[in-house]
């Protein structure tokens, strides 16, 4: 049996982790294992040149002078766009990213060691726990502690193998279980969405369909109830219609605005007619037939209708409409 060397916890603080990043978004991160810093970077080997006598020194490398020269307009435009203020800011960002990018296998290998490798470890030390546990079963008989006959062993090896393939044959099934489980809540999502999407063109050719047929139907009603098509389609205009049909949520609400646009329609028929008959009667056009010295017309009778009372008046539609106007 292996002694269990490794029972504290494998997994190392993270804070030693993350100073590493934090260092290498600074560009400061250590040089690679089995470099020092010298190697990494090494120092400038040129040696200084004395500058002739009225002459200034040459830059020494590393230093940053100020440039003679102006910053293209270009550059100033990219750095803006970067999110940057400035090219000096956008160039640290550069040397930043510059600096992570070449650290990248650094964090990697040392994320491995810190959580992986422990990890696999342990995994391997229990699987050999295991491996040797069963073998103890195998050759011993757990209750006297004495070896068993080979017979015996073979017997016990087969029927360990054999539940060792039904419990990996239940893991791949439930395996698959979860997976087509995915599979299925995945095409219900799409159908769904499918579904949606459908839904809402379908709904956007009722708006269509709905919007375009305003026309002909309002020339039909124009022509129904004697209304013109300009004053019926000034009230859609007025009322929105179209635009309220354009927002519609459900296209069962379009019936009742159009019920409502007929009414509408009906009354202003009314109207009409009502307006027509006064301005004829005040005319002196029709003579009632339904009162006493009928026949009279002209300006007697139109006197008469002016000077009547609603009450009159609409006696006198009724008859009309009746035919008794004439």
């Amino acid at each position: 049996m292996l002694e269990d060397e490794n029972d504290q916890s494998p997994m190392q603080e993270e804070a030693a982790f993350d100073q590493s990043w934090d260092s290498a978004l600074r560009g400061e991160l250590a040089p690679p294992t089995g470099q020092s810093e010298e190697q990494a970077n090494p120092p400038d080997q040129t040696p200084p040149v004395d500058a002739p006598a009225g002459q200034a020194a040459p830059p020494v490398a590393g230093e940053s002078q100020p440039s003679s020269e102006t910053i293209p307009d270009f550059l100033l435009q990219r750095a803006k766009e970067a999110g940057f203020d400035s090219v000096d800011e956008a160039l640290k960002a550069a040397r930043n990213f510059q600096s992570i990018r070449g650290q990248l296998p650094n964090l990697e290998q040392k994320w491995k060691e810190q959580h992986l490798s422990p990890l696999e470890r342990r995994i391997q030390m229990y699987e050999e726990r295991e491996r040797q546990a069963l073998d103890q079963y195998i050759n011993y008989d757990p209750t006297t502690n004495m070896p068993r006959p080979p017979e015996e062993r073979q017997q016990v090896a087969a029927q360990i193998q054999q539940a060792q393939a039904q419990e990996q044959a239940a893991a791949q099934a439930a395996q698959r279980q979860a997976q087509e489980a995915a599979e299925a809540t995945q095409r219900q999502t799409e159908l769904q969405a499918r579904e949606a999407r459908v839904a809402e063109a379908e709904k956007g050719n009722l708006k269509l369909i709905a919007i375009n047929s305003l026309q002909p139907y309002t020339e039909s009603l124009a022509q129904t109830y004697k209304v013109p098509v300009a004053e019926i389609q000034r009230y859609i205009t007025e009322t929105g219609l179209v635009q309220r049909v354009q927002t519609l949520d459900d296209m069962r609400q379009y019936g009742p605005m159009i019920d409502a646009l007929e009414a509408h329609v009906k009354v202003r028929a009314g109207q009409l007619q009502e307006e027509a008959a006064r301005l004829a009667n005040a005319g002196g056009r029709y003579r009632d037939l339904g009162q006493g010295g009928g026949g009279q017309g002209g300006q007697s009778a139109g006197d008469r209708w002016v000077k009547a009372n609603d009450q009159d008046f609409e006696r006198a539609w009724a008859r009309a409409l009746r035919g008794e106007l004439v």
